[in-house]
Formats: C-alpha cells, structure tokens, sequence
C-alpha cells in the first residue's frame, strides 16, 4: 500500500551507510509506520468505550542503530547498546475517556508504573490484574501496575546474561 512507503532510502540522512542499507532502514521505518497505523485504528475503534488496551511489540530489532548489523543476533559478547536495540520494545497501556472516569485507581496504578523495570513475560498478569480476575495463577507481585509488584532485582535474558548490570552498570 503506497500510503504506508513514505519513506525512502533518501529519507535516511546517515553519511556512513550505504544505499542498500538506508534502504532496509526505510522499509522497517514504513512497516513502524503501518504498524502505528494499526494500533491507532484499534484505539479510535474503541476510543468511546469502556476500554483499556494493552499493546507491546513483540521483540526488539536492531537496524543498523549503532554497528553494521539488523536483525537479532546471539553474539556472545553484551553490550549495553546490543541490549537496548535487540531487548527493549515498545510497551504502552492506553486507556478510553470512560475507562479513566470509571476507574480513576487503576489509571493512578498504570501511571506510577510509568517508569519501572518490567518483562513482557509477565503481561499476564497485568490482564488478570485489569480484569480483576480471581485464580491462583495472578501473581499481584508480577503485575506491573499492582501496589504490589515487585521489580526484578536483575532481569535475565538468553538465560544467562543480568540485562541491568551490563545495559546499566547495576
């Protein structure tokens, strides 16, 4: 769809790549753009509802951001910089107008989780918490937006290596 190849290989003002490799750089940028395009028509769909979405994607994607590479790479050696582009993904809960009115607590909730360190593999438990769905599977601790949660002292990916020490010096 044309609406959505706005950008192009000209689009991209980086002097140290060459014409193949800004060319990848406009393709993912489109497919980001798409991709907003959706998530934005599924909010307007649900805007005047009682609602709440939660949207994340799902996985990081290194794009020539800071070396010769895209895609996701298991190279052995970490970097604060391979982390950040291959682990951290866009994450958002967006709430309706009458969602906000009807549950001013649980809106306080999401934003105090602004800024706090979370996996995705716990989203979960964030839908039983918003649902307030009683079972013995819904960990208040895991759920990002409870009083309860509880931050990850270390958060471990590719099984072994503690993100925060080597993304952040923890």
């Amino acid at each position: 769809n044309k609406r959505f190849c706005v950008f192009t290989k000209d689009s991209i003002k980086r002097e140290d790549l060459d014409d193949m490799r800004k060319t990848q750089i406009a393709y993912y940028d489109n497919a980001t753009l798409y991709n907003d395009w959706v998530v934005n028509s599924i909010i307007n769909h649900y805007k005047r509802d009682n609602a709440v979405i939660v949207y994340f994607s799902d996985h990081g994607e290194e794009v020539y951001d800071f070396r010769d590479c895209h895609g996701r790479t298991h190279d052995t050696e970490k970097t604060s910089q391979l982390l950040k582009y291959q682990y951290e993904i866009p994450f958002m809960i967006w709430c309706s107008d009458k969602f906000k009115e009807t549950h001013p607590d649980v809106v306080s909730h999401i934003l105090s989780a602004k800024d706090k360190p979370f996996m995705n593999d716990n989203v979960s438990q964030i839908l039983m918490g918003l649902v307030r769905m009683k079972t013995n599977y819904y960990k208040p601790k895991r759920d990002l937006i409870s009083p309860q949660f509880e931050p990850y002292s270390h958060r471990i990916v590719q099984d072994v290596v503690n993100y925060e020490k080597i993304r952040y010096g923890l």
